[in-house]
């Protein structure tokens, strides 16, 4: 991202100019892989400006990847800042952000244009090689879209730590980023990483500047897994579909018992192809097909089983939140338990015998006792207020693994040995309290702690409230 101080308006006028050029004939070697690529997914690239402090303007990149006018980029790029959108062949749009994943360093943003646009399509990264050509665009200084080309350097690295470390630490559980050398620079933040065959592979998030053509990029299989979190239409719309998607390979994964989905005949193993008249060819069409929907209505599908087609009428259901629970006869704070163990990810403590037992305010490492410096575990359990019905983020923060559950229900993974980083989740939930489990263990190194509560789309974090039962004393 890169920063100018220039009123915002004067930015966008100076940064953007076309010009008609003759181009080469067909026929022509100039007519390269890259020109044909470029001329064809080229105009997904967006140029992204968002306002800074003390007037300045932060520049960044974005790719369209609906027609409709979403465009992937990085959190960092955009935050919860206004600003506009650059597309070739339209007027500076303004664009509202839609969803953000600040953990993963993704963010999804909307703008209106009055035809559909061109939408670069989603590759797989889960099959990139090292040594295969790619091409990056983006908007670097802010000049506006420009491309590089070169090779994917290294399809699975860490951005901060050593061969040798890893070498020692085989399970960290840290993301792995794909390395890239084409030409990258601030304002190359967000834009995609292209393959040969015009289809985004990654978006670029940093690079190395103090090391030459050493640029990282987040793989698009992991922003594939993050669409509905960005999108979240059925918890936000507070309607149910029953459907649970394998982003993958755009099949149904699951259909839970007396589901809307499971009353319109479909199955496990299903195709979508088509959602209220609307083709569907991605997880993405799937997803923004579904916003803007609300319960008690009827979206016709498509969809093939084994290699033929079939129709359905899907009735949209009242999202099955849980209800809330009272505090009335509850005792603020959480019971803890500490094991000891040498634990690579989230233990299976039933068949544990707890080293000590307590109480605490809130899950953190300096409200427990009888914990040891190196291989343990504790889990909080208790209850979890939410003030009010409505979508929620729950994060956790920690120095090794940790896990939150709500309701019986995965609600933030970030498990496995790593340093201090965050996962969040999002979830409709009804106001009351709600059961809470809280893992952590800790491996090596430092170890810390840290849960947090906000709404939906808001970056105040609230100070959670925790209950648990109260015990009832002994008779005599």
């Amino acid at each position: 991202m890169k920063a100018f101080a220039f009123p915002l308006g004067v930015v966008l006028i100076a940064t953007w100019s076309q010009v008609l050029l003759a181009q080469p004939a067909a026929d022509s070697p100039r007519r390269t892989w890259k020109v044909d690529v470029i001329e064809k997914a080229g105009g997904s690239v967006v140029a992204v400006f968002c306002e800074g402090k003390d007037h300045t303007v932060n520049s960044g990149s974005g790719s369209i990847i609906h027609p409709s006018g979403y465009v992937l980029t990085n959190d960092h790029v955009v935050q919860d800042r206004k600003g506009v959108v650059l597309v070739r062949g339209q007027p500076p749009l303004p664009y509202r952000t839609v969803g953000r994943l600040w953990d993963k360093d993704l963010a999804l943003i909307k703008i209106e244009a009055r035809q559909p646009l061109v939408a670069v399509p989603l590759g797989r990264s889960n099959d990139v090689v090292a040594g295969e050509p790619i091409l990056v665009g983006g908007n670097p200084g802010g000049r506006g879209i420009v491309f590089s080309s070169g090779i994917v350097s290294s399809a699975e690295v860490m951005t901060d730590m050593s061969a040798l470390t890893m070498a020692y630490f085989p399970d960290d559980a840290r993301d792995r980023f794909i390395q890239f050398d084409a030409a990258s620079n601030p304002g190359n933040s967000g834009g995609p990483v292209i393959n040969a065959e015009g289809r985004q592979i990654a978006v670029v998030v940093a690079k190395v500047l103090k090391e030459q053509d050493i640029n990282y990029a987040i793989p698009i299989d992991r922003a594939r897994r993050a669409m509905r979190d960005l999108l979240l239409p059925e918890q936000r719309g507070n309607f149910w579909t029953g459907i649970e998607l394998d982003v993958a390979t755009n099949t149904i994964a699951g259909v839970p018992e007396n589901s809307p989905a499971a009353a319109a005949g479909l199955q496990p193993g299903d195709t979508i192809t088509s959602l209220a008249q609307q083709p569907v060819a991605s997880d993405v069409d799937f997803y923004v097909g579904l916003v803007g929907r609300k319960a008690g209505e009827e979206l016709a599908v498509e969809y093939t089983r084994a290699e033929e087609s079939h129709a359905a009428s899907l009735t949209l259901a009242e999202y099955p939140a849980t209800p809330g629970l009272s505090a009335d006869g509850r005792t603020a704070g959480l019971q803890y338990r500490v094991y000891l163990g040498r634990f690579t990810r989230g233990p299976d403590v039933s068949k544990l015998k707890p080293l000590v037992e307590g109480k605490a305010p809130q899950p953190r490492l300096d409200q427990i006792t009888g914990a040891p410096a190196d291989d343990y575990a504790v889990v909080f359990e208790g209850y979890l207020e939410i003030p009010e019905t409505g979508v929620w983020t729950v994060a956790v923060g920690s120095d090794d693994g940790s896990r939150v559950f709500v309701d019986g229900k995965l609600a933030a993974n970030n498990d496995g040995p790593h340093p201090m980083q965050w996962s969040i989740g999002r979830e409709r939930w009804q106001k009351g309290l709600h059961p809470v489990r809280i893992e952590f263990f800790e491996a090596t190194g430092d170890e810390e702690l840290q849960f947090a509560l906000s709404r939906d789309g808001s970056d105040e974090r609230l100070e959670p409230k925790f209950f648990h039962d109260t015990e009832q004393p002994a008779e005599k």
